[in-house]
This record gives structure tokens, C-alpha cells and sequence, in this order.
């Protein structure tokens, strides 16, 4: 299947035609890129059986979501996204016509964020994998550390509605807009380079294994606590149904809020002055996100802690290798 890549990318080439910056791209044993700024680098596995299932989204789809997880990462660290490499695993009985679905996904959102593919692997396996490294560059990186005592904490976006969309799929629903948003995800790659030049801006991370553990995973790293108001976490009204009309569902919605992960959407600190509060929602506009205020960094809490306003210690979260949920179910 190593044609499924090099097809793709027909016309990108080598020797300088490539996107700007590219020297060496697809055809060669490796790529060769030039980046005028500190370089911002993760990577991020989407893994058939913990991840995902065959039949809850279509190969393209697929393709799509795994770049938007991987690059949810570069979005969080306010960094301009630059270049893609992607692994592909796939048994023997996957057609070459899945494969090229699964890049037409990838290669579409790639062009969608001015983001180069400019190499990769595909390899035999059991089961499916896509595995991406995403590659950036950032003048000024937003951290999980830089959170500051009486912060302001802000959330881009409706918790919970992938995890409950998640759970839909596992039992066996197809559609609806909770199913939606865990299928594609929210890109926020612009929304955070323009944090990143806020000077407002302390701390922030992307929501993958659920609010609560990764803000408190901030707090840690900023050696405070962290405020959670939760009667002002921004429900969406699909949840809220799903939930009333218990189609399906088997939790409240405040606990696929706080603990389902999954959501990929920024959560970041600021300044709780009147200047950083309106920058912040005139961001929120121009970008065309709901951005809402749910809390506070607090000294006087212990070092990561969450907790709420009535002073209780809020948990959750999935953790690999310590969560046992089967495809994150």
C-alpha cells in the first residue's frame, strides 16, 4: 500500500516545488523542511479497538479526525501548523480503496489548514492504526505551566458531547449530533495562535481525557489549584435532550462534561482584568466560538486540585493503561 501516500501527493514533489519551506518531500527517504522558528512537534495514535470501531465513521472520516486529534495538540500550544507525517497500519484485508479514502481524508483537512503531508509509512498489522505527527512553529508557546493565581478559566466550546456521542456509537446509534461531534472534532488551530499572541494568556491544553484531569493537569504544572464553577459549564441543548430523553445515554450530563474526554476543545487561563475579558470575547466572535468563563486558578487550593464552589474535589477522566473502557466506551 506504500503507493496509497506517494499517489496522493502526486505533483508535490521534490527539489523546492513543494509548499513553501519544503525542500524534500514525498518519494524520498526523508523529508526535508525549514522552520524559521522554534519548532512545535507531537504525535498521536488513533488505534482500532481503543480508539475507534469499523463502522462508526466512514474511512474518510477517519482519515479527517485523526488529523484533527493530532493537530488539537499544536492548537493548544499556539503554534502555526506546518507539516504532517502520517503512519498507516492496516490488516491485509483492508482494499486499496479504504486506504485511499482514509487519505483523502487526511489530505483534505491538511489543505483545509495549510498544512503540508510530506511523508509517512504503511506497514502490515492485526488492526487499524493511524499514526500522525504533527509539526509546527511557534514564537511564543502556550504551556500547561504558565497559569497564573486568580487566572480566569476559559472553555472554547460544549463539553461533554463527544463522550456522549461515543458512548451512542458503542451502543449501536449512528446519528445525531452528539454522534457528530465525536466523529470531527473542532479545529482550533487559528483561535490558538491568535492566544498565543495575547498577552493576556497564561496556561493552556486541549481536552482529550476529559475536563476535569487535564485541568487539573494544568494546575499541577502551574503549581496551583483550580475553581470549577460547573453550574456555568456551557451544556449543549443536544446533550441536555439526550440526557432528559434518556436516548441511550446512562450518566448526567455534567458527568460526560467533566469526565468523558474526547471533546478536543481549548481550555486556557487569562487575566481576569475588564481588558482581557473583552479581548478575549472579541476573539471568541471573530473566530466564531463560544468562549465562556467557567472558573478560577487558586493558590489557596492544594497544587492540582479541582474543586467546586461548594469546596468538594471533583475526579474523572479516562487514563490509558489505568481505564479499562474498550475503544474509550
Amino acid at each position: 500500500m506504500a503507493s496509497i501516500v506517494a499517489s496522493a501527493h502526486a505533483g508535490r514533489g521534490s527539489g523546492g516545488k513543494g509548499p513553501r519551506g519544503l525542500h524534500v518531500g514525498i518519494g524520498d527517504d526523508a523529508a526535508v523542511v525549514d522552520l524559521g522558528s522554534p519548532a512545535v512537534l507531537s504525535t498521536d495514535a488513533q488505534v482500532q479497538g481503543t480508539h475507534f470501531e469499523l463502522d462508526w465513521l466512514s474511512a474518510e472520516a477517519l482519515g479527517r479526525k485523526a488529523f484533527l486529534v493530532a493537530f488539537s495538540d499544536l492548537s493548544a500550544m499556539g503554534a502555526r501548523a506546518r507539516w504532517a507525517l502520517l503512519s498507516l497500519e492496516a490488516p491485509a484485508s483492508m482494499s486499496m480503496r479504504r486506504g485511499r479514502a482514509l487519505l483523502r481524508g487526511f489530505v483534505a483537512a491538511c489543505r483545509e489548514n495549510d498544512v503540508a503531508l510530506v511523508g509517512g509509512n504503511v506497514a502490515a498489522a492485526p488492526r487499524l492504526a493511524l499514526t500522525v505527527t504533527a509539526v509546527g512553529e511557534a514564537h511564543r508557546s502556550l504551556t500547561r505551566a504558565a497559569a497564573r493565581d486568580g487566572d480566569d478559566i476559559h472553555l472554547v466550546g460544549n463539553p461533554g458531547d463527544a463522550a456522549a456521542g461515543l458512548e451512542l456509537l458503542a451502543a449501536g446509534g449512528r446519528r445525531g449530533k452528539l454522534v457528530q461531534a465525536w466523529r470531527r472534532p473542532p479545529c482550533h488551530l487559528q483561535l490558538g495562535r491568535a492566544l498565543s499572541r495575547n498577552v493576556g494568556v497564561g496556561a493552556a491544553i486541549d481536552l482529550s481525557d476529559g475536563l476535569v484531569l487535564d485541568l487539573s493537569r494544568v494546575a499541577a504544572a502551574s503549581g496551583l489549584g483550580a475553581l470549577l464553577d460547573t453550574d456555568r459549564l456551557p451544556l449543549s441543548r443536544a446533550l441536555l435532550a439526550a440526557v432528559r430523553g434518556r436516548g441511550g445515554l446512562v450518566n448526567e450530563a455534567l458527568e460526560y462534561a467533566l469526565g468523558g474526554g474526547e471533546d478536543y476543545l481549548l481550555l486556557f487561563t487569562a487575566r481576569p482584568d475588564r481588558r482581557s475579558r473583552n479581548s478575549i470575547a472579541s476573539l471568541g466572535r471573530r473566530h466564531g466560538v463560544a468562549i465562556s468563563r467557567v472558573g478560577s486558578m487558586d493558590s489557596s487550593l492544594k497544587a492540582g486540585s479541582v474543586v467546586n464552589t461548594r469546596g468538594q474535589a471533583l475526579e474523572g477522566g479516562y487514563q490509558h493503561f489505568l481505564t479499562s473502557r474498550g475503544a474509550r466506551a
